[in-house]
């Protein structure tokens, strides 16, 4: 009785390892749980009505289009995109009413004259920054909910969060970093989403998001070390005095 459940707990051991060494190949998966895999996978998940679509297009045709976002219709979600001002300011807009309310705040302070003496919650001009910089962000961070839910393009908003997270900027960084996080997403990461990774790089290398975040404007070099290799190699040189 032993003997025969040990061989059969081995013959059960043996077979699991050999389903455990074997990937899963969705192929071999029923068409209806190919289709929940690949929206589960390609997508924010299955919304109502997903699957008959996929199932009605096939699979093949679905992911392709997928791959070309261009190609997809999402008409509905580009006016529904239109009620968030935020997106259709310009950037330099944005920044341009960040100086006003700057200059402002000074002009406040210099008028009380000792900033102490003024609690900020008392400031206009330092509610009017708070208030406008909490619009960009609720705007910008609804939108986003927006897009992964509503759009049709569905992969290519899952590939734009993926590299916002990656590439992630803290919107805490400073005052400035919310009014460059529009241009950010729209202009820099997803566009380039779905594209060559050399592009987005340098996308994102060279926006003023990334920039800000990482305090490109403090970083240079220090141009003395060269001046000063000069110098010692022209001090070492023979008649270097008599020259």
């Amino acid at each position: 009785m032993r003997l025969t459940l040990k061989v059969l707990f081995s013959s059960v051991a043996l077979a699991a390892m050999a389903n455990a060494q074997q990937p899963l190949d969705h192929r071999e998966l029923a068409a209806d749980q190919q289709i929940i895999h690949a929206l589960n996978r390609l997508s924010f998940g299955p919304r109502p009505g997903d699957a008959q679509k996929v199932r009605a297009m096939g699979l093949d045709k679905w992911v392709d289009l997928q791959l070309h976002p261009e190609r997809i219709d999402d008409r509905s979600l580009e006016k529904f995109i239109q009620r968030y001002s935020v997106l259709r300011q310009d950037q330099n807009d944005l920044l341009r009413e960040y100086n006003v309310a700057q200059r402002e705040r000074r002009e406040a302070r210099r008028e009380a004259g000792d900033s102490a003496m003024r609690p900020a919650r008392n400031n206009p001009a330092l509610q009017g920054i708070a208030f406008n910089r909490r619009r960009v962000m609720v705007q910008l961070q609804s939108s986003r909910v927006a897009h992964a839910v509503a759009s049709n393009r569905q992969l290519e908003e899952v590939m734009t969060d993926f590299w916002l997270n990656h590439f992630n900027v803290y919107a805490q960084k400073g005052p400035p970093e919310a009014y460059y996080l529009v241009e950010y997403e729209q202009d820099a990461i997803r566009p380039r989403a779905l594209g060559k990774f050399r592009d987005l790089l340098d996308a994102v290398a060279k926006s003023p998001a990334m920039l800000f975040y990482l305090d490109n404007a403090r970083s240079m070099a220090d141009t003395s070390r060269p001046r000063l290799t000069r110098m010692r190699r022209a001090a070492m040189r023979p008649n270097a005095r008599a020259q």
